[in-house]
């Protein structure tokens, strides 16, 4: 990705203001739109993730993970790439509340962590 687009990328990440008419008809159009908005968004997210990641820009890599995750925190493998990020940057008791969090948002679902998700976690230097 050229520069220049990755510049579109980054502004058209900032437009994100949350769900579209979030606080308008509950329709099922509008319910839609809102639902297809946020998987655009977090497509956007994730890919600027890692391509920053890529750039070694890792504090713009930990922003837009959080970013997806909090317009979709219910998502295992951005939690995993989270963790990922915070442990190659050093950063250890992010990576351990990263982990403690998708914990928890799983639980919420009723889920079971996925056996990827496990073995990271066992990877997790201890407190």
């Amino acid at each position: 990705m050229s520069g220049d687009t990755f510049t579109i990328a980054r502004g058209a990440e900032k437009l994100y203001t949350g769900p579209f008419l979030k606080d308008g008809p509950y329709q099922e159009w509008c319910i839609r739109l809102q639902d297809e908005i946020k998987i655009l968004y977090c497509r956007l997210c994730r890919m600027l993730t890692e391509l920053s990641k890529n750039k070694k820009d890792m504090a713009s890599s930990i922003m837009y993970a959080q970013n997806f995750l909090n317009a979709d925190p219910f998502d295992e493998s951005m939690y995993r790439e989270l963790i990922c990020i915070f442990l190659a940057d050093g950063q250890y008791g992010l990576a351990r509340k990263a982990s403690n969090d998708c914990r928890k948002r799983m639980q919420e679902l009723d889920c079971p962590l996925s056996p990827r998700t496990q073995n990271l976690m066992k990877k997790l230097p201890s407190s």
